[in-house]
């Protein structure tokens, strides 16, 4: 039998109820739930959805699909990026090519399923097994790794290696840029639809010369980055590439001068 959801009221220290862990998204909290044998609990599921009517529902047709394409799903990752958007994942022992085919019916699925035209707050995909650690102890390699790949790329020959210069340099700020934020800056409302708006909204509520000389900057790369990364109408000089590039390093610079002082 595949994967399906089964009707619980749980209780604690029910062996029924599926195991759950926290952790840290990409930009929000992730939560996992697990099966019960095959089957999810229907309460931990609208739980750990917050017990939103809506995802609860494009879950349910997901979950469905899954059960009648025989796919055994491991456990389900929700990611929360604040209080109206989450994404969530079914994960597999499957291949890439068996998740992204799984994907695509989902898709279909939801499409026939939901009318709406305001886009759904809940985006739902499936993927492969990954190890629980990985994604942890890579981030800072992986930042580092992007830092020394800016350079290469732009000093490259092809316009499509300048448009990723471009991108990976902004990416690197704005994680920067997010961890200080996490450390030093006043909390505040998300008043903003994007957190890469948000990023500079918070850096300029801390409300010295300094923060908001960082927000300046970012958001002058923000908007190359969106140039490199949307705009194909014109060309992307490797100037736009190159200046990016030292505009990264100096971001970097203020920011590591920035946080000493304001520590």
């Amino acid at each position: 039998m595949a994967t399906g959801i089964k009707q619980l009221h749980s209780t604690p220290g029910n062996p029924t109820t599926p195991s759950l862990g926290t952790g840290t998204g990409t930009q929000g909290t992730a939560r996992m739930i697990r099966p019960s044998n095959v089957n999810y609990d229907l309460e931990e599921l609208s739980a750990a959805l917050h017990y939103n009517d809506e995802w609860l529902g494009r879950a349910k047709v997901a979950i469905e699909v899954l059960d009648q394409s025989n796919a055994h799903t491991a456990y389900a990752r929700v990611i929360f990026f604040d209080k109206e958007r989450a994404a969530l994942c079914f994960h597999l022992a499957a291949d890439i090519f068996r998740c992204a085919q799984l994907t695509r019916v989902v898709h279909r699925a939801l499409g026939a399923s939901f009318e709406r035209v305001v886009p759904p707050s809940l985006l739902i995909d499936v993927g492969p097994i990954a190890h629980p650690d990985a994604a942890l102890a890579g981030s800072p390699t992986v930042l580092a790794d992007l830092t020394a790949s800016v350079s290469m790329l732009a000093n490259s020959t092809t316009e499509a290696s300048w448009r990723q210069a471009a991108v990976c340099a902004y990416v690197v700020a704005f994680r920067l840029a997010r961890k200080l934020i996490t450390a030093i800056c006043p909390p505040t409302p998300n008043v903003l639809d994007s957190p890469l708006d948000t990023a500079i909204w918070q850096l300029r509520m801390h409300r010295s010369p300094e923060a908001r000389a960082l927000a300046e900057a970012l958001a002058s790369m923000q908007v190359t980055y969106s140039t490199a990364a949307f705009d194909f109408d014109a060309p992307f000089p490797q100037d736009q590439a190159l200046l990016q590039s030292e505009a990264m390093k100096a971001f970097q610079a203020d920011l590591d001068a920035f946080q000493a002082t304001a520590a």
